[in-house]
């Protein structure tokens, strides 16, 4: 029902798990190496999406409150006003 929703046709999802599965062991290498760059022994959901460059950038709390709220009220303003 989802791929029809999404005007994907039946048999290009089939071919994307198929490579997907094909390649385990790539994705599972590489979130190893994902958390050991991250200094934990295993991965959670949020971390995959963690980047794993190092910066100098350093944000208050108030600060990034404030992007959060900002790019979220992008979704629902009612958000940023607290309502």
């Amino acid at each position: 029902m989802r791929n029809l929703a999404n005007d994907i046709p039946d048999n290009v999802v089939d071919t994307l798990l198929g490579v997907c599965q094909d390649n385990t062991s790539i994705f599972q290498r590489f979130f190893r190496l994902k958390a050991r760059w991250l200094g934990t022994e295993r991965l959670r959901r949020y971390d995959i999406y963690a980047p794993v460059v190092k910066t100098q950038k350093k944000y208050t709390f108030d600060d990034a409150t404030d992007m959060v709220l900002m790019h979220f009220s992008v979704l629902n303003p009612d958000i940023q006003s607290g309502t």
